[in-house]
């Protein structure tokens, strides 16, 4: 056990984690709760979207009786757009369900921004089941 200097247990714990947002506490106690609110990522089929994406972008989506998730996950350094405007037929209201950081309001599903190592997943709809 570290008992001394910036990471010693004085400094790091989880009262402290627990007071920081930011902390990596905070973080997954939010991917947590996003996974118990879309079901549709552990039970439903999961599949590449075949999309224009820059060089080090993954897209792809999970499709459940509960719903439609989209996943844009930006493994390189730089901000980059990516078209998702030929899904925007499937999707009802389209919203950040999980985000890296603050992008905005959606919209209607266009170019979607994500930061240089940033994620955004998306909810185009609710199914039947929800």
């Amino acid at each position: 056990m570290i008992d001394k200097g910036e990471f010693g247990y004085q400094a790091v714990n989880v009262t402290a984690q627990r007071g920081d947002p930011k902390s990596l506490l905070a973080w997954f106690e939010r991917m947590i709760r996003t996974l118990r609110e879309a079901p549709e990522i552990g039970s439903g089929s999961t599949t590449h979207i075949d999309v224009p994406v820059p060089p080090g972008v993954l897209t792809h989506r999970a499709d459940g009786p509960t719903g439609t998730m989209v996943f844009v996950h930006n493994l390189g350094t730089d901000d980059v757009e990516v078209d998702l405007s030929s899904l925007e037929p499937e999707a009802d209201l389209p919203i950040d369900v999980l985000a890296d950081r603050g992008y905005g309001e959606l919209g209607k599903l266009g170019a979607v921004k994500v930061a240089g190592h940033g994620y955004r997943w998306i909810r185009l709809c609710r199914g039947s089941a929800w």
